[in-house]
C-alpha cells in the first residue's frame, strides 16, 4: 500500500511537472509571438512613414523643380525679348541713318 500511494504521489508530481512544463512552453512561445508581432507592427510603421516622407519629398522636389523651371523659362523669355528689341532698334537707326543720308 505504502509503495502504491508512493507511485501515485510520484505519478501526481510527474503530471504536475508536465503541465508545468507546457504552459511555460506555451507562455514562451506567446512572449516569442508577440514580441514578433509588435517587430513587425514597429517595421510596418516606419515602413509606411518612409513612403509617407518618401512622397512628400517627391511632391516638393517637383514643386521646387517646377518653380525653379518656370523662373528660366522667365529668365529665357526676357532675353529673348531684351534680344528682340536691340535687333529692332539696331534696325530702326539703320533705317534712321539711310533716312538722313537719303535725304
Amino acid at each position: 500500500r505504502m509503495v502504491a500511494n508512493g507511485c501515485a504521489v510520484i505519478a501526481a508530481r510527474r503530471r504536475r511537472q508536465a503541465r508545468s512544463r507546457a504552459f511555460a512552453a506555451w507562455a514562451s512561445s506567446v512572449v516569442t509571438t508577440n514580441a514578433d508581432l509588435t517587430r513587425h507592427r514597429v517595421m510596418r510603421r516606419n515602413r509606411r512613414a518612409k513612403y509617407v516622407l518618401e512622397g512628400w519629398f517627391r511632391v516638393m522636389m517637383q514643386t521646387r523643380l517646377a518653380t525653379t523651371l518656370e523662373k528660366r523659362r522667365e529668365i529665357a523669355i526676357q532675353s529673348f525679348v531684351d534680344i528682340r528689341n536691340q535687333r529692332l532698334a539696331v534696325k530702326a537707326l539703320k533705317a534712321w541713318v539711310t533716312y538722313v543720308d537719303v535725304v
